[in-house]
């Protein structure tokens, strides 16, 4: 059609065309100009507003209901502020407790707080939403951290002060707003030594060299990576950088996913999947009895991938093998090295 009657050219050659689309243009800048200074201020009172669109934005804004919030932003990590703060409160309780003379208190606190951790690892074991089991896999790696520094009393505090209506953190002299930082639903590090002295380290420098490089950041809207700790000479850091402790990720990760045992299951694991390849088949039944005996009543089920698994067997059937299990296992063990 544009061929036999070009009437996009008419168009565009008409007189003053080009002036009307760059009064046009001028015009759409100057809207959204005028719509950025609106919505800028709304995204300052609340930043996470940054991270949405200005149309997503708008139709929050424009409705008179609080709930139209979530189909914008399903991760609602309140729960993991609110936590911290409740968890800071108990503390402090616990410490007035011991002031007047309540001898237990820590250890009747430390008591409560492995009860309402099982309760959760049993939860988190029970069908659940998909949300909602990352909800509660995100918590209980924070409280699973919060538990292991009670008798530490290496702390960051969270208040939420009614002089200025908002959310505080408070870290050995320092105190900063806590920005509501956006994580989401999107799993959670496990926090452990290392993490507490790589957040001491930071919040003791922030009014140095690295405060500085923080306010750049904050001010050009840019990511930043600290990175590396463990080659910083110790004698410039507050605090001596440690190297993370593997054991421990993998314990917390675990039992963030359920397993109550889980320094019982990572050892036990460990010890039969490294050995049990290198044993002959006849010294397989024995070499489980004793790890049965070492680790009683703990059953470990071996991971199993099912694509892989299956075309395995597959082909073992394909070729008229007899399907061994230890065998399949082994394999597995190959295709995971």
């Amino acid at each position: 059609m544009a061929v036999k009657g070009p009437k996009i050219k008419q168009c565009c050659l008409a007189p003053s065309r080009l002036t009307d689309l760059q009064t046009l243009s001028d015009g759409l800048e100057r809207c959204q100009k005028s719509l950025n200074d609106y919505l800028d201020p709304k995204r300052n009172a609340f930043p996470r507003f940054f991270l949405i669109s200005d149309d997503e934005l708008l139709s929050i804004l424009g409705s008179s209901d609080p709930s139209c919030v979530q189909e914008h932003m399903i991760k609602g990590m309140v729960v993991l502020a609110a936590n911290q703060v409740w968890w800071t409160w108990e503390v402090q309780d616990v410490f007035k407790k011991l002031k007047k003379g309540e001898k237990h208190a820590l250890k009747n606190y430390a008591e409560k707080m492995h009860r309402q951790i099982d309760e959760l690892v049993t939860r988190i074991t029970q069908p659940l939403r998909r949300n909602d089991r990352r909800k509660i896999n995100t918590v209980l790696i924070i409280d699973v951290h919060a538990r292991d520094i009670v008798d530490s009393f290496v702390e960051n505090r969270f208040y939420w002060l009614r002089k200025h209506d908002d959310l505080f953190v408070h870290q050995c002299s320092a105190s900063f707003s806590y920005g509501y930082e956006y994580m989401g639903l999107n799993g959670r590090l496990v926090i452990t030594p290392l993490t507490d002295r790589i957040y001491l380290t930071l919040t003791q420098v922030q009014e140095t060299a690295v405060g500085k490089i923080f306010s750049g950041l904050a001010q050009c809207g840019a990511w930043g990576c600290f990175d590396e700790f463990n080659r910083i000479d110790a004698s410039v850091l507050p605090v001596v950088v440690i190297v993370p402790d593997l054991q421990q990720i993998c314990e917390i990760m675990l039992f963030s996913e359920g397993f109550l045992m889980a320094k019982d299951v990572v050892l036990m694991r460990a010890l039969r999947d490294m050995n049990l390849p290198k044993f002959v088949f006849d010294d397989v039944p024995l070499f489980l009895g004793l790890i049965s005996d070492l680790f009683p009543g703990l059953d470990c089920p071996r991971v199993r991938y099912p694509n892989f698994n299956d075309a395995v067997e597959q082909i073992l059937e394909d070729n008229k093998y007899v399907i061994v299990p230890n065998q399949v296992f082994l394999l597995t063990h190959s295709f995971n090295c």
